[in-house]
């Protein structure tokens, strides 16, 4: 049975900026597009990103959440939120699973996307089968009115960087097979490197070999669900009304692609959060999508997400974002245990962080 990830998240925050940091002129023009003074803003912490969060309370009584880009913030910071406030203005299929959009203003070197506030909202952890159920049957019911729209909707060229590639030749285990120093950093992550060697010698070719066919996930096939999918499916990323329904946020890198992709990148993380084991919330998705994902579906994607891990999380964390590669090592070690029992690898060496007690 895998061991569980129990290292802790490191104590530091994201650099966020504080509301006294935002000049006058860009308050003004907040203030100016949202109908109402500001009177009182609070930083929105939860997520791994440094952007500049808040919600806010307006002069009239409404509550909303807005969510910029700072002339501190990295070019990939700066290129997500474009892309995600791209994503509000053209899907508008994301209404009822996403929040309200209220628009967006820019204002010198801030930009700032405006979204309605769910009040009363709860966090998705702990998690719990209800709640898992709940999100599993409102994506089926997204999964399928935006399946004809993703038939025809490509993301604008400028913003594709971002978005996850099945056909990347240079990411995963394909990047770690050709660089030795990646191989020494992924090794770095094994509480015995020597063990964490003869474990990725023995399983790197059947990683490589699924990894090198995740194109077959976008062949047509009656038994493979197409859709727009998230790709970043995260507790962090999910609110819960006081009803139950789930509000899913960050829709930065939604693109056409396959559901199970969806399903495999998000299971991992729920097992290291406490939750189902990524097993059992493959096929609670599966009953919610009237459907079985393929064994080699489940496969490929779960290779081509391990080794989307495997290429990244032992680097140093990126500029303001201190918890980003631990998020990344607690869905790595449930990628590599789940492998054993999904792909047939040989059970993988403890990695720092898992609990061998």
């Amino acid at each position: 049975m895998p061991l569980p990830f129990t290292e802790p998240p490191p104590a530091a925050r994201e650099s966020k900026p504080s509301w006294s940091d935002l000049p006058p002129a860009v308050v003004a023009a907040l203030e100016r597009a949202l109908g109402a003074g500001v009177a009182e803003a609070e930083i929105a912490w939860g997520g791994y990103s440094p952007s500049a969060s808040f919600h806010l309370t307006l002069a009239d009584g409404r509550r909303v959440f807005v969510k910029g880009a700072h002339p501190g913030q990295t070019r990939e910071g700066r290129l997500s939120l474009a892309q995600e406030i791209e994503s509000y203005r053209a899907l508008p299929v994301l209404e009822g699973l996403a929040p309200d959009y209220l628009g967006t203003i820019e204002a010198g070197d801030w930009t700032f996307l405006m979204l309605d506030s769910i009040a009363g909202a709860q966090k998705a952890l702990p998690w719990s089968p209800a709640k898992l159920e709940r999100l599993a049957r409102a994506l089926a019911a997204f999964y399928e009115r935006a399946r004809e729209l993703a038939r025809s909707w490509e993301r604008p060229d400028a913003y594709r960087s971002l978005t996850v590639d099945l056909t990347d030749a240079n990411s995963g285990w394909i990047a770690l097979a050709r660089s030795r120093d990646a191989q020494e950093g992924f090794l770095s992550l094994f509480v015995d490197r020597a063990s964490g060697r003869r474990w990725f010698d023995r399983s790197l070719p059947r990683l490589i070999e699924l990894q090198s066919a995740a194109g077959e996930l976008l062949q047509p096939d009656p038994a493979r669900a197409t859709s727009l999918i998230h790709l970043d499916l995260r507790s962090d990323n999910l609110l819960f009304r006081p009803d139950g329904a789930p509000v899913l946020l960050d829709w930065s890198y939604v693109t056409t692609g396959p559901v199970v992709l969806d399903t495999v990148f998000f299971a991992p993380s729920v097992e290291g959060e406490g939750g189902p084991t990524a097993n059992e919330t493959v096929v609670l998705f599966e009953r919610a999508l009237g459907l079985r994902f393929p064994r080699r579906d489940q496969q490929i994607a779960l290779a081509f997400a391990a080794g989307y891990f495997a290429d990244k999380a032992w680097l140093p964390p990126p500029p303001g974002l201190p918890r980003l590669r631990w998020i990344q090592r607690l869905q790595l070690a449930v990628c590599l245990g789940w492998a054993a029992e999904l792909i047939g690898l040989a059970e993988a060496p403890a990695m720092i962080g898992q609990d061998a007690s």
